[in-house]
């Protein structure tokens, strides 16, 4: 996951990264990551992510990616905010 290169420099207050399943019912996030590369220049990169979905394991369930403009509680703020899921992919162990 990361942000557009263009938007590294670019004011603005990141985002927020999440990665989740649902079974129709209810939605368990699993992971989230706020990537700010404004204002944390170490976030210019693509960052891996991995998921253990072993709970899951034999369940009919959807994989969610998504993401939010800001983190919880900090306002509505989209500016620059140009999210990237890279080549996202199941791997059984």
């Amino acid at each position: 996951m990361g942000v557009k290169p263009e938007a590294w420099e670019q004011e603005g207050d990141g985002v927020l990264f999440f990665v989740g399943v649902s079974d129709g019912r209810r939605f368990d996030e699993l992971f989230n990551q706020h990537v700010d590369p404004f204002g944390n220049p170490g976030d210019r990169k693509w960052i891996p992510v991995w998921v253990d979905l072993s709970a899951y394991a034999g369940e009919d369930v959807d994989l969610i990616f998504n993401t939010r403009t800001s983190l919880p509680g900090k306002g509505d703020d989209g500016r620059n905010d140009h999210p990237l899921w890279g080549a996202p992919e199941i791997v059984v162990r």
